[in-house]
């Protein structure tokens, strides 16, 4: 298995699409990046050694244990920002909350602003 790189950011997206998207912007922002199609995963990233950074978990499409492993991260002192669609429920901004996400994004993202959100969270200069 891969070690993770340091300070890399974990995208989390059950659709292949969006987590592409999501790659190519923060790669191209000279992140480094891991990923999860699933819980599964999701999981394993989880178990690997190395220092994750930041998580970006795009909800949607996910059950409620997704919220567990967000719980999980921040437990490591992990940020998490948690993307959802944007006609979210109320209870989405709750788990959220709930789970210790630094912030509950509704989507689409700006890619110029998420990677400014990103090496923001990450104290990278500008």
């Amino acid at each position: 298995m891969n070690s993770v790189p340091p300070r890399a950011v974990l995208v989390v997206d059950r659709n292949p699409r969006n987590l592409a998207l999501l790659l190519q912007c923060l790669s191209g922002n000279g992140f480094e990046t891991l990923c999860a199609a699933d819980l599964a995963q999701f999981d394993a990233v989880l178990a690997q050694s190395g220092a994750i950074a930041l998580a970006l978990v795009d909800v949607d499409g996910f059950d409620i244990a997704v919220w567990d492993r967000c719980r999980r991260l921040r437990e490591r002192q992990v940020e998490v920002l948690v993307l959802v669609g944007r006609r979210a429920k109320p209870f989405m901004q709750l788990h959220g909350a709930r789970c210790g996400a630094r912030a509950v994004l509704p989507k689409p993202l700006s890619p110029k602003l998420l990677a400014q959100m990103v090496r923001g969270l990450l104290e990278e200069p500008a």
